[in-house]
């Protein structure tokens, strides 16, 4: 009987050993349930109206983390570019089918910058493991009042920036300062159309800023300026120096610009003005060179090219631009050659000159396109 009951008493010290180690080993190694957050997304503790969340989830915490921060840019800049979008249909009904190029800058402002700017505003609110490290949970977000009042007082200085800048092209009478002007406030409000999207996705209320002056409006004055009232006057001497000069100047007209020089030989008629007393306030000089090339093939003729522009301040002859680049073509016969590099000559340096007028008078150093160290040998 003694026997019995020792064996029963060590059976129960077992099951009592047995209940502990199970009891312990459900505290410190169990499988426990990750937090409400991991689950839902937001809690009473982080609740959406006042946090843009994301979740990130890996098999380590490192990962979790950026996987967290990725979920956030990416949920924003999914908003973002459907609110962007909403307001370019408002813009293409408003201005129908002209200033094209400002649009789609600006909607490349807002989608792209969004992402890596966002994650300024972005913290780790939250982290979780569970007991083996085998899975981690991170929660991250951004506090919508805090990223609001840094965004209200950015866009507070653009505003102020772009009225200062819109008053003084009012009251300039240099008209390439106009231009400029007109060009930076421009670009200020590309910058702030970029924030107000931002704004929009960080309120609840999906509202942002209205803008002191809007980006159509400006385009447009700056369209009218250039096509009327801002004049240009090309200059091409050098190999094919008529045919390129004239591939400029369709260039330029084609993206709105007003060229003058009717007195030149060979100008195109309906971009020339008629009256000899106008003066151009950007005068582009440019030179052409071809030479044939001997090389070691017996099937093809080679000819090189090169070309270079300088963009002037016709006021103050200052250079404000420069565009250079070469290349060489090969056909079957040397005539050939010489018209396919010619063709492609024009083409290059068309692009290159029309981008620095359109978009790069606007700094005051001078803007450099093309490949440096190409310029025409003597």
């Amino acid at each position: 009987m003694m026997a019995l009951g020792a064996i029963q008493r060590v059976g129960v010290g077992c099951l009592l050993l047995v209940y502990l180690l199970v009891s312990v080993g459900c505290v410190l190694g169990g499988p426990a349930e990750p937090p409400k957050w991991a689950r839902m997304g937001s809690t009473p503790e982080y609740p959406a109206d006042r946090y843009l969340l994301g979740v990130g989830e890996a098999d380590t915490q490192s990962v979790a983390e950026r996987r967290a921060y990725a979920a956030v840019a990416k949920i924003f800049q999914a908003r973002v570019q459907n609110q962007s979008q909403d307001q370019e249909s408002y813009r293409l009904s408003e201005t129908e089918d002209s200033n094209s190029h400002v649009r789609t800058l600006t909607v490349d402002s807002v989608t792209h910058v969004t992402t890596d700017k966002v994650l300024a505003h972005v913290h780790i609110l939250d982290r979780w493991t569970n007991s083996d490290h085998s899975r981690s949970f991170v929660l991250a977000g951004i506090d919508r009042a805090k990223a609001e009042q840094a965004l209200l007082e950015r866009i507070a200085d653009y505003d102020h920036d772009v009225k200062t800048i819109v008053e003084q092209a009012k009251q300039g009478f240099d008209q390439l300062d106009h231009v400029r002007n007109l060009q930076r406030a421009l670009k200020i409000l590309m910058l702030r159309e970029t924030d107000n999207a931002d704004l929009r996705v960080i309120r609840d209320s999906g509202t942002g800023v209205p803008a002191p002056y809007q980006i159509v409006a400006l385009s447009n004055q700056l369209s009218q300026i250039f096509s009327r009232q801002f004049l240009l006057q090309v200059f091409v001497s050098g190999d094919q120096s008529e045919a390129l000069r004239i591939a400029v100047v369709k260039g330029l007209t084609r993206h709105g610009f007003k060229v003058i020089g009717d007195d030149q030989p060979g100008i195109l008629p309906d971009s020339a003005v008629s009256s000899t007393q106008e003066k151009p306030h950007v005068v582009i000089e440019g030179r052409s060179r071809l030479w044939d090339v001997e090389l070691p093939d017996p099937l093809f003729h080679y000819v090189r090219w090169c070309g270079e522009f300088k963009i002037l301040d016709a006021a103050t002859n200052r250079i404000i631009g420069v565009a250079s680049d070469s290349g060489r073509e090969g056909h079957v016969t040397g005539e050939a050659a010489r018209v396919r590099a010619a063709q492609t000559m024009q083409e290059r340096l068309v692009a290159q000159v029309t981008a620095l007028v359109s978009t790069n008078m606007v700094d005051d150093q001078p803007s450099h396109h093309g490949s440096l160290g190409t310029g025409c040998p003597e």
